[in-house]
């Protein structure tokens, strides 16, 4: 089994991204595609002289302009299939560490997998995502559902919260899932022939779960593996106040409420339930507003009209 490893980079994260390199090439992979989205100069040229013995296994790609994630795994994957030999992709982040034994076990996964099932897309495992972690320890399959409001269910939160306590052993190995990200997943060259590319009018944020609901679309199934686990090396803290967080950048904001709402607005069955999440939701972001206003209020008042513009633009994007 020939794998290629498409890794997407931006701006000044060499030394991010050489750890994803070499915890790559520590493993099972033929050939890494790196796109470098509107890259920092010096990010670039020490790409550029990396090991002349590696020139043949790395192939990099410039961009120009900063794709987002959405253009710059879409390049990825074209590029990607340009390498007729390789069969099976492995899409990864820029900060994805991919732990050791990883391919392995997305290899024996697959096997395993396929005398049941055709073709079965993969996600690498990550231990500090509590969506993950219901998986593996309570056997909840991960899903994006019908009828929420850019992402927020009401009644999902109090399943979880209420019914659903963490257990402490791991249960389940390997275990369906609906929904994933860009980063782990491994993806045969068959199925990306079947749902194209990403859609880079999503830019970033959430254009990976709009991507991997293409694959529940098209009947294709999706699972995650324990034993396949990547660390993300940039993580950030949460901050109470989230959205109106100094933290969480405006650029984010806008995409990620945007991109959200745009795909639950596709995914409704209900719409009583549809907009009574969308109130709650509305009052929710007003009451994080209210906290944050007396910290900074005009950063306050600037994320609350840029949320409310991001919903409103959601109306422009199309399927």
């Amino acid at each position: 089994m020939n794998i290629a490893a498409l890794i997407v980079t931006y701006g000044n994260r060499y030394d991010l991204c050489i750890q994803v390199i070499n915890s790559c090439l520590s493993q099972d992979i033929k050939q890494i595609i790196l796109v470098c989205n509107n890259p920092d100069i010096s990010s670039l040229e020490k790409f550029k002289l990396l090991p002349k013995n590696l020139s043949d296994k790395i192939y990099i790609v410039e961009s120009d302009e900063n794709l987002g994630s959405a253009g710059g795994f879409n390049l990825a994957i074209k590029k990607g299939l340009e390498f007729s030999e390789i069969s099976n992709f492995l899409l990864l982040d820029d900060d994805n560490l991919l732990l050791n034994g990883s391919i392995d076990s997305l290899i024996l996964s697959r096997k395993l997998l396929s005398k049941s099932f055709i073709d079965p897309v993969l996600y690498c495992y990550r231990s500090s995502w509590s969506g993950d972690n219901n998986c593996v320890k309570n056997g909840v399959i991960k899903d994006y559902g019908y009828n929420n409001f850019c992402g927020f269910n009401v009644f999902s939160i109090l399943t979880t919260r209420f019914f659903s306590p963490l257990k402490n052993e791991f249960n389940y190995f390997l275990i369906r899932v609906n929904v994933g990200p860009y980063g782990g997943m491994f993806i045969s060259r068959d199925v990306l022939n079947v749902i194209g590319y990403p859609d880079k009018s999503l830019f970033l944020y959430a254009d990976d779960v709009e991507y991997s609901l293409r694959l529940k679309k098209f009947n294709i199934h999706q699972f995650m593996t324990y034993f396949a686990e990547i660390r993300d090396i940039d993580e950030m803290s949460p901050s109470s106040y989230g959205l109106f967080s100094s933290n969480y950048s405006e650029l984010k904001l806008y995409y990620s409420i945007r991109n959200h709402t745009f795909i639950s607005s596709n995914l409704i069955s209900n719409k009583l339930i549809y907009f009574m999440n969308k109130y709650i939701f509305y009052l929710k972001i007003h009451l994080k507003f209210l906290g944050a206003f007396f910290i900074n209020s005009s950063d306050s008042i600037i994320r609350l009209k840029l949320i409310k513009k991001a919903i409103k633009d959601s109306n422009k994007l199309k399927y």
